[in-house]
């Protein structure tokens, strides 16, 4: 049999050329594993315990540990064959050190994700699956930015550290509602980057350890009447998370909160108005390692343009007629907390000046070229919909990112209706001591009414009716029943007085009357109500689609809030 020896000598395997069955010739590579001098002569099938003829894929165990997988077997007649094989546990074997390393970087509890020049993502391990809440191999592939919503690739983290070389270290993300410390490091070879991977630490048992004692510590807290009391702590708060109620929801926000407290990173309150955004800021504010700085808020919405910019950052004297050197409330906020509430009622140009703040940590006073440093956490609260924001161009998108790098959502009431009983018992505990009665409960009849209601302001609107429903009951009364609903309380709850005696119009005479079409096929004879509804739907609708179904344009044609447009289109059953 003719060997190619040079050939042989070329490839990354194990060659073993024999005759009757003794090793007469190996290659190269053979010689990492074995001895030449020992081997030559030796007999294969011995040396391997083989019993039985060699076949393909075959595994051989050697006495040192090593075992080999048969690649490729030739005879050319009984007494001489040629063997090919591969080692399957050599380290220094690229495949296997690679199928080690991807082994190892599977079973740590870190979250690893790696991508290459083009950003797609070529690695990413079970606990970023974890974190992320996806399945490898729904992100494999794709470009982080696609599989992160970042909209774009010059938003994306690890592509700004491809270009810049520079790692970013330890930073926070909030991955699904679980926060991560994470670094971000580029890979180099031979003077150029090949890739990019972040290591997010897994500190889900501190934080768990963490929050154990902040929950025993809030258990322990008097959550009796005093609890309703307003706090006047030195720091400028007055809620902590002990003065927060409700159900299962809240709850679960309150532990998250609790998580976010621990942190430093700024945060993004979201939640329509009266949902008690500030409660929950303060809240976090009070759990912070920097509770006894000052928390300052700000309504955004409450101040006039000319005056935010020098109201946040401050003046100099002279800076403009009547200026005075004056701090502003970032000064002031030292190292505690600055809240911006209604962040999407600020103009769009003073949000690029609070976005260029954000990211420089400094700023100036007006009028002043001296610079100082931001050294408190920023928490920003806005009432409706990010994208909804973003879309309609009274949110900038960048400035969204910048604040939004821990982000809580607050649940209006009409979606946690089982908050509905806790919260008035509640107000109930609370009006009693500030007007001097002694209700003690609501009947089902009234609380039905109440959870029957959607709730447009949240819970400012449910306090504002416990608190008319206790004006109106007598004061011998101890429950509050249906007689206590006003006609204002009966107004603002949207109920008929007497429903179930509804005025029938018919339907044919209106809809000749008022020329429209009322959109009922079913039934000649409709109630008053029907009516005023179908007239109010059909309203609706046609302005909306005039506006291209843009909620917030509609709503100032309609000359209405745009909660109130969300609450009538959810209940006039409006679809587009």
């Amino acid at each position: 049999m003719e060997v190619n020896h040079k050939l042989f000598d070329t490839i990354d395997e194990a060659v073993f050329v024999l005759k009757d069955k003794n090793v007469k010739w190996i290659n190269k590579y053979s010689t990492r594993f074995f001895d030449k001098n020992q081997i030559l002569n030796i007999n294969f099938y011995e040396l391997f315990n083989i019993n039985d003829k060699i076949k393909e894929n075959q595994i051989l165990d050697h006495n040192s540990g090593r075992k080999f997988k048969i690649k490729y077997t030739e005879s050319e007649d009984l007494n001489s064959e040629i063997i090919i094989m591969k080692c399957i546990n050599d380290y220094k074997d690229d495949k296997v050190k690679l199928h080690c390393l991807e082994k190892v970087v599977e079973s740590i509890d870190n979250g690893i994700v790696l991508s290459d020049l083009d950003g797609k993502i070529v690695l990413y391990n079970k606990w970023q699956e974890y974190l992320d809440d996806n399945k490898k191999e729904e992100v494999l592939g794709k470009k982080l930015w696609e599989v992160y919503d970042y909209g774009h690739e010059h938003k994306s983290e690890h592509q700004m550290v491809y270009k810049t070389r520079t790692p970013i270290k330890d930073a926070y993300k909030v991955f699904s509602h679980r926060y991560a410390h994470y670094s971000t490091y580029p890979i180099e070879l031979e003077d150029d980057v090949v890739g990019v991977f972040s290591v997010s630490t897994n500190e889900k048992i501190l934080q768990d350890l963490l929050l154990e004692t902040i929950e025993i510590k809030r258990q322990i807290v008097n959550r009796n009447i005093e609890n309703t009391k307003k706090y006047d702590n030195k720091n400028g708060t007055r809620y902590e998370f002990s003065s927060i109620v409700g159900g299962e929801k809240i709850r679960n926000l309150i532990t998250l909160s609790q998580k976010i407290a621990l942190l430093e990173s700024n945060i993004l309150i979201i939640g329509e108005t009266g949902t008690g955004k500030e409660v929950f800021a303060q809240s976090i504010h009070n759990y912070g390692k920097n509770k006894n700085e000052p928390f300052i808020p700000i309504n955004c919405a409450a101040i006039p343009e000319n005056l935010l910019e020098s109201i946040l950052f401050g003046t100099v004297k002279g800076s403009y007629t009547g200026a005075a050197d004056t701090a502003g409330l970032f000064e002031e906020a030292g190292r505690g907390t600055i809240f911006l509430d209604e962040l999407n009622s600020m103009p769009i140009s003073m949000q690029t000046k609070l976005l260029r703040v954000i990211q420089e940590r400094r700023t100036t006073r007006i009028g002043s070229s001296k610079m100082y440093n931001i050294e408190c956490r920023i928490v920003t609260a806005i009432n409706e919909e990010p994208k909804v924001l973003i879309n309609d161009n009274r949110l900038r998108q960048d400035l969204f990112y910048r604040i939004s790098s821990l982000t809580i959502k607050i649940p209006p009431l009409r979606e946690r209706k089982e908050d509905i009983e806790l919260l008035t018992k509640f107000y109930i505990s609370k009006y009693n001591i500030r007007l001097d009665k002694s209700i003690e409960g609501i009947n089902e009849d009234v609380l039905k009414v109440l959870k029957k209601h959607n709730w447009p302001g949240n819970v400012r609107e449910l306090e504002h009716i416990i608190e008319n429903l206790f004006i109106a009951c007598e004061d011998n009364k101890k429950i509050i029943d249906l007689d206590c609903l006003t006609e204002y309380i009966r107004y603002e709850l949207n109920l008929n007085n007497n429903e179930n005696e509804d005025v029938y119009i018919n339907k044919t005479k209106v809809e000749d009357y008022f020329n429209i079409d009322l959109h009922e096929d079913t039934k000649e004879d409709l109630s008053l109500t029907e009516i005023l509804n179908n007239i109010e739907r059909k309203i609706i609708v046609n302005v909306l689609e005039e506006n291209n179904w843009n909620i917030s344009k509609s709503s100032k044609q309609l000359n209405i809030i745009r909660q109130s447009l969300i609450y009538r289109i959810k209940k006039l059953d409006i679809a587009k």
